[in-house]
């Protein structure tokens, strides 16, 4: 692990700028989720194994769109947030930052955030050939055998739909899967929840009556 800011000032408002909201920041940070680098300040997400220890840390910029892997991570403990174990419910992302736009969403519209797990993929570019599970849901659904329901959130892009075909084929064997996308003029959660909150679009204005 890179050296840590023990005050993650750009980290968070980082985040805020992509509209993800105080209270999934806070819960990340004192669940040691997210961290802050140095000397380059860019945002660590880790990931962790069932026994509670860090195997996976990825880097994404505040300042640039640098994204990388700390070396020795594995892939199969990506970055995750694990609800309830009765609650049967696991929502997929590509990124970190999807996972986290949907946890705001669930807050910003009143619901329990917390109530199912979430799990990032860490993208889905190089899932193998067509009948190959990537290796951190392989990981994760083989740690929480609880889970029923699968809910893919995956790209709006041409590689993201046809992930969630795959997954959705593959998957259906053995549990229910939906696949839930952002809208169709979003390209992923992230673009969803700014496109929510008005973040990078001029919000118009409501003429005097």
């Amino acid at each position: 692990m890179p050296d840590l800011e023990r005050n993650p000032v750009r980290t968070v408002r980082y985040l805020r700028s992509r509209g993800i909201q105080p209270e999934v920041i806070e819960y990340c940070l004192d669940h040691s989720l997210i961290y802050e680098s140095l000397p380059y300040h860019n945002v660590i997400f880790v990931g962790y194994d069932k026994d509670g220890i860090a195997r996976c840390a990825t880097t994404r910029g505040t300042m640039s769109s640098y994204r990388g892997a700390v070396a020795g991570s594995n892939k199969r403990y990506s970055f995750s947030i694990s609800g309830p174990t009765d609650g049967g419910h696991l929502h997929l992302f590509e990124s970190a930052i999807d996972l986290l736009s949907f946890a705001s969403m669930e807050l910003l519209d009143g619901r329990n955030w917390r109530k199912d797990s979430m799990l990032s993929l860490g993208g889905v570019g190089a899932s193998g050939n067509g009948t190959v599970v990537p290796v951190a849901l392989q990981q994760y659904l083989e740690d929480h055998p609880g889970l029923h329901t699968i809910h893919l959130h995956l790209d709006n892009d041409e590689v993201g739909r046809s992930a969630a075909r795959r997954l959705r084929s593959i998957l259906e064997e053995k549990y229910i899967v939906f696949d839930e996308p952002a809208e169709n003029d979003c390209k992923d959660m992230n673009d969803q929840l700014k496109k929510d909150l008005g973040i990078g679009k001029k919000r118009k204005e409501v003429p005097e009556r």
